[in-house]
């Protein structure tokens, strides 16, 4: 074994000096060259050895080396004369120079002499082989096998664990079991067993085992003990787990131990043992026993000596059995061929060889690595020569080895120079490897990458082990088996041994003497506790690793730069303070480790070998600047740049070539904390970009607010860590993150105004960590040590399920989900967080075939802009017109193409190409007109003299701007001459077809809904109502899943049912929530937290227990009912959490949770209660839909009838399809019905939802209105679209025309009304008037819209992005010069981003930390609309004005302070959006084109009402301070008569002033007419005596005000009288708020007409009317309100009754609300059947004088009746006695009068509904004969303090208990207050199965019964006012209860109990927590 050592090591060192021949250090030396050759030849030969053998290889390996030194030697001279002539000259140098010939050839001819002797050497030995029988070898040179040609990562590293699973359990269960009952300080485990047979595997996974985790944490030690068992030592051992420093008496070492174990158990694992010494056993124990505080500690001993075992007296010896053959068999076959199969040729063969290992795992671990790779014959070629033999584990061991490649041979015995059990350290054994020249640069790799590979071979063939892993599972360290360990120990080369001259490395503890110049060729030296180094060290010239790391050196001496072969200098030692300057002339340098606080010296960047460099602080002197870094590109691993306050700009950051560093993989950037200043801090950082290779990334204490572009780029980041930023807001876009898709920590400390949106719900195994103390730490998967610290939890953790892969821009899929450019989508919405897209199910929409389509109406729609615009701009120009046919003759062609063979390629081409021309053309001559827009507004300016001086030249500039116009006309035209000469190629024709205009695609769309025609499915939500109203109330939550086809319905349906009455009652609180393919826990808390708060941004950094708080008070009391919506998920693990999560969060029980989803199996995943398949329609009732959207009033005229069956069954029960396709039909002819008829009949592929929907986009009347679809898909899925907001970017994009009389946004109301109605756009939100405010998409329909929108992926083309707040990066430049809408979410990083974006219309921005506009904003001349709404920007610049196509400015942000003066030049502008403070600028006159605005008048010319008389456009007006207007003819300026598209109008003067202006103001008002068009009018603070005449008769004359929808009138004061309002047709709402004078309401109010009096209202306020003291009746024969739904009277003090009308004329009276009317006496008596068959609330507070409310006779006339409440009535004596079936609710509060309380219970048996009754302060609470049965009550409230007394107790008791029983099922939530004389709780109370909140109040029992501990259910329980209760029954089975409220119990002692429950439950003793 020594010779194959021996050979290995000649070996290497000779081809070592071969590869050397070809430097001109050794050309001259061809004799030596030759000598080694040939000793190469006979060492090649040998494979039998013998003693002189074995002496010859002793021989010669000192020759060998003694060349090897040599060879060194020179080469270091000639390095030295290098590096000597690269210093400056100084006298001492110079004197040198003139010395250095003779010195250099003394030095020659000692190294010749030495060389001769070594050549003679060689010749004898060389010789001697042959005279000793050693042949040559004459074939060619054996080289090893390629590095890494046993794809040593295709397996695991780690040993093969199998059959001892069973061992594991058990003897983990035995620890633990003896943890918990042992009562000593410690108990020993023995694990007893010969070696190789698995002792230390078996207690490592023992250690590692999770319940041995949970139990110990990370108070587990391991020590490795070995033969000698010194108790002092092994004390040491386990001190240095915790600590670094070394304790040099056992005393200290026993002081610290015991600070270190204070309160922890710990368990102890002593591997290896040997001693069979009881007094030292007994001493190490006693130490140990004396420095631990607990008990229950345990020891675990590994022990081949059943000895050793017995005398450390274990609680149990676990005998270690050995393997079966089968179980060797397994780990054979699993390291050779993992999970492959393997051959059937070799199963036998690995049997026998299984049986060789005789059970121990090592030998089948050993087996395996040597067949790694290897070929079927040498199994069976090795099988026949080992066969016969009967091996020992040793046999094995050294067949392994020798089955070695000879550079493994060497690298292997080299690692048994550390002590057995020793962790060595990867990264050090292989720079030792590289020192000893074991490794050489070959193939591209460099020596430690052949390093690496050679420890993963030797890992795989189980010569080392793994020790420790880092977090990537990256192997850090290495041990080495016992018994590996004492072979390879025996067989080390000898000559390293004896002779000291031939030592290579040493390592040394203590001072070192002169001796170490004994050792001469020393290439590894490691030195410990030495305190400087001795000037003997200088002389090694052959030294490449010196090691000090563990000594006390304070500084370095400056002759260590002469130590020029040096490789690696570890000085990482705390004690060092300072390197040399003359470190620099280490030019083979390659690892340099010292700690960050050392000083570099100067010009580190001569160093280009470097590869470690972990610490660099930039200085401000030459030599330490940045710019050293510049050179060293060979930098890897990690390294640390700090005092970056110290680099000045970009361009020096540069300087520091950081991006060339490609083997980087982790970069921290450091500013000091200290410094002063702002600093340059985000132009550096700029500067500092990495490679793209980069995988840990941290920066530190940097002040800029936003983070680099260049994040984005890093696609292989795994980490990224910021701390102390302390400006830093938000990071580089969050989207920046979803971009690199291998991040899995996001580590944040001391960023105080960082905020995250945890968004992060598209980022794969992202664990986010917010440390507020302390840094992370994180074990590996097999922790052999302790943890130094405690690690933090992990606060938000977001996984992502699934990647996809998308192809830049497109719209292909490529794996997995398709994607699609439009929706470059990662955000999170409002209400529900959008993803990017779904996979489709049968009814997907296949992307491709929407290409032709959307490409044509793309560029229809491009074309007829084009044409328009040459039209109305540019016909004085030649080309134009020329141009303008051109692009007719282009249209025609369009519609050939459109109807062309999707598989055309070249007809898709030419699309994309036209396209492209088409977008150039409309950039071009919007240029053109921007520039005839600048030219107009100029001439508004007033000319400054530089202007005037400009205009001198401005006609010069036209006449050169004119031939470019024409110019840039004729390139254009050139270009679609060659389009269509491309056309007829590909044989497109031209086809001229006339589109309908564009308004016309909207008329008639009102005349039916808009929203979805529900029809079939009562019976679906009857059944469905019925199973949520049955959910168990034990239970916390139920679950019921609808399952269903995509299109069926399914939210349709929810919605129904969520808006049904009964579960309105049944559940108090309502979430909806969008899932769809992305189900992250966290981030679904977070979307239920934003729906119930109202909060959109739930901050990004907020841990999922911050969040579930949040929502624990906000669901505290509530019954809810959740429905999240199209759910994928198919984890089980992540709907465990999220659903234990959600029980966790309430109080309350009975709580519902509905899911839809496609997937059935999704379904039984979540284990409902319920599963509800919804199956498709019947054909009759999709029938029925089409005709109720086709055909006004379901009028079906004749002839449709044959072609019902088809179409209807065309449908496939979806009822989407048959709301697209009667959409789709409304106002066709019959052909066109025909049409459909024969589409649906073509087979079941033209029947699939996503056909139907594309026919319907086809049939789209309009290109524009394709267009306009197409664009909604800009939005993420589920996103609410805001209606007015998405006209308005329809306008910007230009897809709005005017026409015949209707304006853009007229002309976008209808497009949006045709989608509704066309089931393309569907209702989110409608307005009090049935107004739609918003849409959403359904998820089909957006496949659809997002596929029509993309683009191939062949064109860099993306028009419309949504840049969502997880997006990576903005797109490239090359592609961003198309874009044409962005809305952008996240942090601008850099503000001149914008400028790339040269063709943008519309922009949004969503970026709250932005405070001004970016300027690169002013290079979008193409803008039409700016949202800036959602961002800090506290002004709009000057330069705004230069953006003349703004249409819309939505500024409407609270931030904003003042708009710049230049406003007025926004010639274009039609919609400005301000907050109420933001303060006009003046003449805002000019802005003629404005559609809504708030002016306030002021005094000033530009600020005074006459501003508005030149807007005519507007349609919304308010105008404020109208007090500063004097007289009705600078009123009649603002010509609000002319304005006729207004039709809202609000005046308002200042009500604070109260100086007399009452004929001004009637005056003013009266100047103030508007157009009869208006629809809302509101009139504030006018302190007119009366209207004027336009007011008080707004139904007389030519200009009648009749279409008014809207009156307010509030803060009237001193009008007397109310308007004429009654014969208004149309009003809706009526609100008169505050008209203090008006005494009644009498007949001119309701107007002098005979027959209906206010038709149309539906809904009456009437609030602080201070004086009113009459509201009139009026006669008979006039009908007065018929439609009122809703009357509310607030505040009316002197209000004595209500009219009679109220209960007799209004009968659809659905809402009664009288609050605070203190003079009221009653309501009018109801005496017709039936008048209140319609109220469904009623609501009566604080009306002190009320006697009764109705006849309590009326029964009968409550049959819609939901909800009564009456409190705070104190005369009220008489209460109705409602026959109400719908009752749900009633609250009767402080009615000290009432007398028929027993009645009014007993008419609530008509109630069989009613879930909650709340009597508090009401008398006469005491049943007759009947007993109250409410057997669904839930919540039931009672207080009978006003009445209680000895009396009365035992008969309200009874009636308590009475009513208790008979709802014992059902009440949840109970409160009972004021029996105080009572000694007795009811008994009922016991078997209220349901209960889960329990509230007792003024009770004076003195004791709670025993039955308290069987409310198990019980959620939250409070006792107060209990002034004689002592004691508590036990607590201990109220496993559930999570609140406990002990309010004025002065007896009760809560500390006994606290320690039962306080671990699970909040405990608050008058009000405060315990």
């Amino acid at each position: 074994m020594e010779e194959h050592a021996a050979s290995a090591f000649i070996q290497v060192v000779i081809r070592n000096l071969i590869n050397i021949s070809g430097k001109e250090v050794l050309k001259k030396e061809t004799s030596l060259l030759c000598g080694l050759e040939t000793a190469q030849k006979f060492v090649n030969s040998l494979f039998q050895t013998n003693a002189d053998v074995g002496d010859w290889l002793e021989k010669l390996g000192a020759v060998v080396l003694d060349a090897e030194n040599v060879v060194d030697e020179l080469k270091y001279h000639v390095l030295s004369k290098e590096i000597k002539n690269s210093k400056p000259d100084t006298s001492k140098t110079k004197l040198l120079t003139y010395f250095s010939p003779r010195i250099w050839f003394g030095r020659e001819r000692t190294l010749a002499l030495r060389i001769n002797e070594i050549n003679e050497g060689l010749e004898f030995l060389n010789h001697e082989a042959q005279r000793i029988g050693i042949d040559v070898y004459d074939g060619d040179v054996i080289i090893d096998e390629p590095y890494g040609s046993e794809n040593t990562k295709s397996f695991s590293a780690d040993r093969v664990f199998v059959g001892r699973d069973h061992d594991v359990l058990t003897l983990a269960d035995m620890l633990i079991t003896n943890t918990e009952q042992e009562e000593q300080v410690f108990s020993v485990l023995a694990i007893q067993g010969m070696g190789g047979i698995g002792k230390t595997t078996l207690a490592r996974k023992l250690f590692n085992h999770e319940n041995i985790k949970a139990r110990f944490g990370e108070s587990r030690i391991w020590v490795h003990v070995g033969q000698a068992f010194d108790p002092t030592v092994l004390l040491m051992k386990i001190l240095a787990t915790f600590t670094s420093d070394r304790v040099e008496t056992r005393h200290g070492i026993l002081q610290r131990l015991q600070q270190a174990f204070i309160g922890k158990t710990y368990l102890l694992v002593l591997d290896d043992v040997w001693n069979n010494d009881v007094s030292r056993w007994e001493d190490f124990l006693y130490s140990m026993t004396g420095v631990i505080s607990t008990k229950g500690n345990n020891i675990i001993i590994t022990t081949r000596s059943t000895r050793a075992a017995e005398i450390m007296t274990p609680f149990h010896i676990h005998q270690l059995k050995g393997l079966t053959v089968d179980e060797c068999w397994s780990i054979i076959k699993t390291i050779t061929y993992g999970n492959l199969d393997v051959p059937s040729g070799l199963v036998n063969t690995g049997r026998e060889y299984a049986r060789i290992c005789k059970g121990l795992p090592l030998s089948a671990n050993i087996v395996g690595g040597v067949f790694r790779g290897a070929t079927e014959e040498y199994w069976m070629s090795m099988l026949e020569y080992r066969q016969d033999l009967e091996e020992s584990i040793f046999d094995l061991l050294r067949w392994s080895f020798r089955e070695l490649y000879s550079s493994l041979r060497t690298c292997s015995p080299y690692c048994s120079i550390f002590p057995q059990g020793c962790k060595i350290v990867k990264q050090e054994l292989i720079e030792l490897w590289m020192a000893e020249g074991f490794l050489q640069p070959e193939r591209g790799y460099d020596m430690e990458s052949v390093g690496d590979m050679f420890s993963n071979v030797l890992l795989h063939k189980s010569v080392l082990e793994v020790a420790e892993r880092d977090e990537n599972g990256n192997v850090e360290s290495f041990v080495m088996h016992d018994l590996m360990h004492d072979l390879l120990s025996s067989i080390s080369f000898p000559i390293t041994k004896q002779v000291a001259k031939y030592k290579r490395t040493l390592f040394l503890e203590g001072e070192v003497s002169d001796n170490i110049l004994d050792c001469p060729s020393l290439r590894n030296l490691s030195l410990t506790r030495v305190k400087e180094l001795p000037n003997s060290i200088r002389k090694l010239i052959h030294l490449r690793n010196l090691n000090i790391s563990k000594s006390w050196i304070r500084q370095l001496p400056d002759w260590i730069g002469e130590l020029y072969n040096l490789q690696t200098l570890r000085a990482d030692t705390k004690h060092l303070w300072k390197l040399p300057s003359t470190l620099k002339y280490l030019i083979n340098l390659r690892h340099l480790y010292v700690l960050p606080r050392v000083k570099l010296p100067a010009e580190m960047g001569r160093l280009t070998n470097l590869r470690t460099l972990r610490h660099f602080a930039v200085g401000e002197n030459k030599g330490a600047q940045i710019e050293e870094l510049k050179s060293l590109n060979n930098l890897h691993g990690e390294i640390h740049i700090s005092n970056l306050e110290k680099v000045k700009s970009k361009e020096e950051a540069v300087k520091a070539n950081v991006h060339q560093k490609k083997n980087l993989s982790e970069l921290v950037l450091i500013w000091s904390k200290e410094r002063g200043g702002e600093g340059n801090d985000e132009s550096v950082l700029e500067g500092l970009e990495p490679h793209p290779n980069l995988k840990k990334l941290r920066i530190v204490g940097f002040k800029g607010n936003t983070l680099p572009t260049w994040i984005g780029n890093l696609s292989s980041l795994s980490h990224l860590s910021l701390s102390s930023c302390s400006k830093l807001k938000h990071l580089s876009p969050l989207a920046t993150l979803e971009h690199l898709t291998k991040l899995q920590h996001l580590d944040i400390k001391d960023c105080p105004h960082l905020q995250i949106g945890l968004e992060l719900a598209n980022t794969p195994h992202l664990t986010v960590n917010h440390i507020v103390d302390g840094d992370m730490s994180s074990a590996s998967n097999e922790v052999l040590t302790e943890s130094h610290g405690n690690t933090p939890h992990f606060s938000s953790k977001v996984e992502d399920d699934h990647r996809i892969k998308i192809k830049r821009y497109t719209n292909e899929i490529v794996d997995g989900d398709i994607s699609y450019a439009a929706n470059e989508v990662l955000t999170e919405s409002h209400e529900i967080t959008p993803h990017l897209t779904n996979k489709f199910d049968e009814h997907g929409i296949e992307p491709c075939t929407k290409e032709i389509v959307m490409s044509s109406a793309a560029n229809e729609f491009l074309i007829k802009i084009l044409r328009k615009t040459l039209m109305d701009e540019y016909s004085s120009i030649g080309d134009a017109q020329q141009l303008q046919t051109t692009l007719g003759t282009i249209q025609s062609y369009l519609n050939d193409a459109q109807n062309k063979s999707i598989g055309e390629e070249g007809v898709k081409f030419w699309l994309r190409e036209l396209q492209d021309v088409a977008f150039k053309a409309d950039n071009v001559l919007d240029k053109l007109k921007y520039h005839l827009l600048q030219n107009e507004v100029k001439k508004l300016k007033k000319p400054k003299a530089k202007d005037k001086l400009k205009s001198c030249f401005s006609c010069f500039d036209n006449i050169a701007r004119q031939p470019n116009m024409a110019k840039m006309i004729k390139e254009i035209n050139t270009e679609f001459d060659f389009m269509i000469e491309r056309a007829e190629q590909l044989g497109v024709q031209s086809n001229i077809v006339e589109e309908p205009a564009a308004a016309a695609a909207g008329v008639s769309s009102d005349s039916f809904t808009s929203d979805p025609i529900f029809s079939g499915r009562d019976d679906d939500v009857k059944k469905l109502v019925e199973m949520l109203i049955a959910v168990p109330g034990k239970t916390t939550l139920s679950i019921l899943a609808i399952v269903g086809a995509s299109g069926v319905g399914k939210e349709t349906l929810t919605r129904n049912v969520l808006n049904h009455e009964d579960i309105k009652v049944r559940f108090g609180c309502h979430v909806w929530v969008l899932v769809s393919r992305i189900f992250d826990p966290v981030m679904l808390f977070k979307k239920i937290l934003s729906t119930l708060t109202s909060e959109t941004k739930i901050g990004g950094t907020e841990t999922e227990e911050s969040i579930l708080k949040q929502l624990q008070q906000a669901l505290k009391t509530k019954t809810y009912i959740l429905v999240l919506e199209d759910v994928w998920n198919e984890d089980v693990p992540k709907w465990k959490i999220f659903i234990n999560s959600i029980s966790r969060v309430t109080s309350t029980r009975g709580n519902a949770i509905i899911i839809t989803t496609r997937n059935s199996e999704v379904a039984s995943l979540v284990k409902p209660l319920y599963t509800y398949p919804l199956n498709g329609l019947l054909d009759e009732y999709c029938w029925s839909i089409i005709v109720a959207k086709s055909f006004q009033n379901g009028d079906v005229p004749s002839g449709h009838e044959v072609v019902e069956g088809k179409i209807a069954k065309g449908c496939q029960g979806l009822p989407l399809a048959a709301n697209v396709l009667g959409g789709m039909l409304s106002y066709k002819s019959k052909e066109e019905w025909s049409f459909v008829e024969n589409f649906l009949s073509d087979g079941k592929e033209a029947e699939s939802i996503s056909n139907i929907l594309k026919l319907s986009f086809d049939r789209l009347p309009s290109s524009l209105l394709k267009m306009c679809f197409a664009y909604c898909s800009v939005f993420p899925k589920g996103w609410k679209i805001m209606k007015e907001e998405l006209i308005e970017l329809w306008m910007a994009e230009g897809f709005l025309q005017p026409y015949e009389g209707h304006d853009m946004e007229s002309t976008g109301d209808m497009f949006s009304n045709v989608l509704l109605h066309n089931s393309l756009l569907q209702v989110a939100e409608k307005d009090a008037y049935g107004n739609v405010l918003s849409f959403v998409m359904h998820d089909l329909v957006h496949d659809l819209a997002s596929a029509v929108l993309g683009f191939s992926d062949d064109t860099n083309q993306v028009l419309y992005l949504f840049h969502g707040k997880d997006h990576s990066s903005l797109i490239p430049k090359v592609a961003a010069k198309y874009l044409r809408t962005l809305i952008f979410q996240g942090e601008i990083l850099d503000t001149a981003m914008f400028s790339s974006y040269e063709s943008l219309h519309a922009l949004s921005l969503d970026c709250g930390q932005v405070k001004e506009l970016p300027s690169s904003i002013r290079e979008l001349i193409h803008l039409r609309n700016l949202n800036v709404s959602r961002t800090g920007i506290e002004y709009l610049p000057e330069w705004i004005s230069e953006l003349h196509y703004l249409q819309t400015i939505n500024a409407s942000t609270e931030s904003l302070r003042e708009l710049p003066r230049t406003l007025k030049y926004l010639i274009s502008l039609r919609h400005l959006y301000l907050c109420q403070d933001v303060k006009l600028p003046a003449e805002i006159g000019r802005l003629t084109n404005l559609q809504e605005l708030k002016f306030r008048v002021g005094e000033l010319k530009g600020y005074t009402i006459e501003e508005l008389g030149s807007l005519n456009n507007l349609k919304r007006l308010c105008i404020c301070n109208l007090e500063k207007v004097h007289d009705k003819e600078e009123a009649q300026l603002a010509n609000i008569s002319l304005k006729q598209n207004l039709s809202e109008l609000s005046f308002e003067w200042d009500a604070d002033i109260e100086d007399e202006r009452d004929d001004d103001d009637e005056d003013v008002l009266g100047g103030l007419e508007p157009h009869p068009g208006l629809t809302m009018l509101k009139i504030a603070g006018y302190a007119g005596k009366k209207f004027p005449s336009w007011v008080q008769k707004m139904v007389v004359g030519d200009k009648s005000l009749i279409g008014l929808i809207e009156i307010t009138l509030t803060g009237c004061k001193v009008c007397e009288e109310i308007p004429e309002l009654g014969q208004l047709p149309n009003l809706k709402t009526l609100s008169l708020w505050r008209l203090s004078k008006v005494m009644s309401i009498n007949a001119s109010f309701y107007g002098n007409i005979e027959g209906v009096s206010f038709p149309a209202l539906e809904t009456l306020l009437l609030n602080s009317m201070e004086e009113l003291k009459v509201i009139q009746d009026y006669w008979d024969k006039v009908e007065v309100f018929p439609r009122l739904v809703s009357l509310k009277i607030y505040w009316c003090n002197k209000l004595e009754c209500l009219p009679s009308w109220l209960f007799v004329k209004a009968r659809g009276l659905k809402e009664l609300d009288i609050r605070h009317c203190s003079k009221l006496s009653r309501l009018p008596i109801p005496y017709e059947p039936g008048t209140l068959d319609s109220l469904e609330s009623m609501t009566i507070k604080g009306c002190q004088n009320l006697k009764s409310i109705v006849n309590p006779e009326s029964r009968g006339t409550f049959k819609s009746l939901r909800s009564i409440e009456i409190r705070d009535c104190q005369k009220l004596t008489e209460m109705v006695e409602p026959h109400a079936p719908l009752l749900k609710k009633v609250s009767m509060v402080e009615l000290k009068s009432l007398q028929n309380l027993p009645k009014f219970l007993d008419s609530l048996e008509h109630s069989p509904s009613l879930a909650q009754l709340t009597i508090v302060g009401v008398p006469k609470f005491i049943s007759g004969t009947k007993s109250w049965a409410f057997q669904k009550l839930r919540k039931l409230e009672i207080d009978v303090t006003v009445e209680w007394s000895s009396e009365t107790s035992v008969a309200i008791h009874d009636t308590v208990d009475s009513m208790l029983r008979k709802c014992c099922s059902s009440i949840g939530e109970l409160r009972l207050t004021g029996m105080e004389i009572r000694d007795v709780v009811p008994e009922s109370i016991k078997h209220l199965t349901s209960l889960y909140n329990l509230e007792l109040e003024n009770s004076g029992v003195e004791k709670l019964p025993n039955w308290f501990q069987d409310l198990t259910y019980l959620k939250r329980l409070c006792l107060s006012n209990f002034p004689e209760l002592d004691q508590l029954p036990s607590l201990k089975r109220l496993t559930e209860l999570q609140e406990f409220h002990i309010c004025n119990c002065p007896k009760i002692k809560i500390e006994y109990e606290g320690h039962k429950i306080f671990h699970r439950c909040a405990i608050y003793v008058n009000s405060h927590p315990l």
